[in-house]
């Protein structure tokens, strides 16, 4: 047996649970669907895509978003590159630090705090008008950023889930 296909099948398989969205289901809701329904209105869930860039990570958060409003429930995505592009404009206005593993300077530190300070408020002010689930959309791979969000939005009694994505082919969604 391949490693690889096995991995792949794996990796399907955990998606196709994850977010249930086939053709078959999107008539009929099964008793699973109740199910995830019953638990996600007992309170208030951030789900927060990690994920190295091109990995799938908005694919799946639009999937998710979309399978959850389908199923009645107030849902919505949060995409740290769209506020980013919305507060600081296009890739060639940004400062040449602003992306990688290096050392920012201290402006491209307040510009990239502020961008998610925004979001984040954002995200807040949902929850605070009755949202039920809230998608996180950002790679997110930093060990201490997940700890923040899990610490921030812990303090509000939100549930935090974080979602790992792998790349789109091992998906079949390539």
């Amino acid at each position: 047996l391949d490693r690889s296909s096995a991995a792949s099948d794996v990796y399907k398989r955990q998606f196709v649970a994850c977010v249930r969205y086939t053709a078959r289901d999107k008539c009929r809701k099964s008793r699973d669907d109740e199910q995830l329904t019953n638990t996600i209105n007992r309170g208030q869930i951030l789900v927060v895509t990690v994920g190295l860039p091109g990995r799938g990570k908005t694919h799946l958060a639009h999937s998710i978003q979309r399978y959850l409003r389908w199923m009645g429930v107030q849902c919505r995505v949060y995409n740290l590159a769209n506020m980013r592009r919305s507060m600081l404009g296009p890739l060639n206005q940004l400062p040449g630090d602003y992306f990688g593993n290096v050392q920012h300077d201290t402006e491209t530190r307040m510009m990239r705090l502020n961008v998610m300070e925004r979001l984040e408020s954002t995200i807040r002010q949902f929850f605070e008008q009755g949202g039920q689930v809230a998608v996180y959309d950002a790679n997110n791979s930093n060990h201490e950023r997940r700890c923040l969000i899990q610490e921030e939005f812990g303090k509000m009694g939100v549930q935090v889930l974080f979602i790992g994505t792998y790349r789109a082919i091992l998906l079949g969604l390539v």
